[in-house]
């Protein structure tokens, strides 16, 4: 696999940046490519070429998108942002684009994960423990406090915690789109987050992390094992008949462990899931090219991981530079 060229969309993003790192580390491909909506990232210090292209929501991203691909003739495209997987969901863009293999989740497992409420009732019709879920238009909430946000889209950002009758009152006044009341778990110190990944010929896999958030992101997190957790996600993979990589979040709670997202797309925490032994950016790409999977080492228990932070710089051109300290 050491010929590859890959492209990968979103890449001025935490997300895009981690998987340009695992594919240098790994050492798989020639050609490494990053698309983005701007310029003004870090992706220059790593991608060999950065394009700019127009965002997933406008009309052009497609063309522009192929046109980069036909220019490039990439062998593998991943893309890492939400919205442009959307969009090609939405455009019923499967396994291939323009000569270059997809790699996303499976159908099934996109629909699903891209909505919120889809998910909760996935999860009740599956008899597992789920947060009950109501749209807004739909009504009140069955009590409170309980949480607000968008029925689609992922990030701790837009998502409101709501006390009182009046706040809930207020959200609806302000609330644009399709948002949810949904149920507010307890307890808070207990947030999973857990990759999970599948392919024809190979089990479920997944790593777990009881994780703390800043900013939207992981800020910190420790590795543990848990079987009920194994259960879940094992009988959620299996019902969205997985094939590929997403991220489950759930809390566990005194009824066990209560799923109440899933992202259908690599997480934030890929590269501390990688040097743990969860590859799935290495894993997707073997089962794209029909490959039998690299074995997986998982991370001991109570291993520890904190984000820190590099400061990268560059030329009047772009290029990468390195600055010295004396």
């Amino acid at each position: 696999m050491t010929d590859l060229k890959i492209l990968v969309t979103g890449c001025g993003g935490d997300i895009g940046l981690a998987v340009g790192r695992i594919l240098r580390q790994l050492g798989i491909a020639k050609q490494i490519w990053g698309t983005d909506t701007h310029n003004a990232h870090a992706g220059r210090a790593i991608f060999d070429d950065c394009q700019v292209i127009a965002p997933a929501s406008k009309p052009e991203y497609l063309s522009d998108l192929e046109k980069t691909v036909k220019r490039l003739k990439p062998d593998l495209i991943i893309p890492v942002a939400e919205p442009e997987i959307r969009r090609l969901r939405e455009e019923r863009i499967e396994r291939e684009f323009s000569g270059a293999r997809l790699i996303t989740a499976n159908s099934k497992t996109l629909d699903v994960g891209f909505d919120k409420l889809a998910t909760a009732n996935l999860l009740e019709s599956l008899g597992l423990p789920f947060p009950w879920t109501i749209p807004v238009e739909s009504g009140v909430p069955k009590n409170l406090p309980c949480i607000a946000k968008a029925r689609t889209g992922s990030g701790s950002r837009t998502i409101a915690v709501i006390k009182t009758v009046e706040e809930q009152r207020q959200y609806v006044v302000r609330e644009v789109g399709n948002s949810i009341w949904q149920e507010y778990l307890t307890p808070d110190d207990q947030e999973i987050t857990c990759g999970v990944f599948r392919m024809p010929g190979c089990s479920t896999r997944n790593i777990q992390f009881r994780r703390k958030l800043l900013g939207g992101l992981t800020s910190s997190g420790e590795v543990i094992v848990d079987p009920e957790i194994d259960f879940v996600v094992e009988k959620l993979a299996s019902a969205l008949e997985l094939r590929g990589s997403m991220n489950v979040q759930l809390r566990r709670t005194n009824r066990g462990p209560v799923i109440f997202e899933i992202n259908p797309r690599f997480s934030s925490t890929v590269m501390f899931r990688h040097k743990l032994g969860f590859k799935d950016v290495l894993w997707s790409i073997e089962d794209s090219l029909e490959l039998s999977p690299s074995k997986y080492s998982a991370g001991l228990p109570g291993m520890r991981f904190y984000r820190g932070s590099a400061e990268m710089f560059f030329d009047e051109n772009h290029r990468p530079i390195e600055l010295s300290s004396t």
